[in-house]
């Protein structure tokens, strides 16, 4: 029984997902070419339809999160912490709230005590 409605709800959000790209490909044709071009989506990709998602030209996908290796750790590293409970966060010193703020800038007091000791 539970199997039918998780294939139900994935197939409805597949189908979510498939709107809201015709939906936001609509919107990015009605724009002029300069605007896609700041934005790094490409006219062409776009004209291809939605199997061309995500439509972006190859200096924008460079330039995206998507090519940056750290930003792809950094998005890793909180995925890994937010699958931990609460205990197991309180063993590292970082709480559920601070988890973002934790990757982003290391734990309270850890970074400071390691640079005066570098000093």
């Amino acid at each position: 029984m539970f199997k039918v409605f998780k294939n139900m709800a994935q197939g409805y959000e597949r189908y979510m997902t498939l709107r809201g790209r015709i939906l936001a490909r609509e919107h990015l044709l009605r724009c002029d070419d300069r605007m896609l071009a700041d934005s790094g989506f490409s006219r062409g990709l776009l004209q291809e339809g939605v199997s061309a998602w995500p439509w972006r030209t190859m200096e924008a996908q460079d330039a995206s999160s998507y090519g940056n290796p750290a930003l792809k750790s950094r998005a890793q590293a909180i995925t890994d912490l937010k699958s931990l409970n609460d205990a197991e966060l309180a063993d590292l010193g970082i709480t559920r709230g601070t988890i973002e703020q934790s990757v982003e800038s290391g734990r309270a007091g850890v970074v400071a005590d390691q640079r005066q000791k570098a000093a």
